[in-house]
């Protein structure tokens, strides 16, 4: 046998294999794949790291007290609950206690807002707050949200 016989074998199975997928594609089976590197690429708007989804990634991220992680993964999952927010104060509160003014602030805020709360309550939170460093502090906030 000719090495170029042995081409033009592998050119054939070639053919035929695209040929399979072009009639697969069109009876509805199989979306049609021009290349095997297309199989490969993400979907469009699709944006998920290797790592998951930005709430998984907070997660662990509050896990592992790992502050800068944790406020990235916040900033890219755009929304965050109150218990997720209290989350990240409370880590906040744990590694850079300087920063932990403005947190509280705006947690306290939230809580207001979101929360029928009762001004003894509020004054609650607010000591709560000043305390947080404290796992009982953390979880004196959980009951009240």
């Amino acid at each position: 046998m000719k090495a170029g016989a042995a081409c033009e074998g592998s050119r054939w199975a070639l053919r035929v294999r695209l040929f399979i997928v072009d009639v697969r594609s069109r009876l509805g089976r199989r979306p049609a794949v021009s290349s095997p590197r297309q199989r490969l690429r993400p979907r469009i708007g699709v944006q998920l790291t290797a790592q998951g989804h930005p709430r998984a990634i907070f997660r662990r991220a509050i896990q592992r007290r790992n502050l800068l992680g944790a406020e990235t993964a916040a900033r890219e999952m755009g929304a965050v609950d109150l218990a997720e927010a209290l989350d990240l104060a409370a880590l906040v509160a744990d590694v850079a206690p300087a920063r932990l003014d403005g947190f509280a602030r705006r947690w306290l805020v939230r809580v207001a807002e979101e929360q029928p709360l009762k001004l003894a309550e509020l004054d609650l939170v607010v000591t709560a707050l000043r305390a947080l460093p404290s796992p009982r502090a953390v979880d004196a906030l959980r009951c009240l949200i």
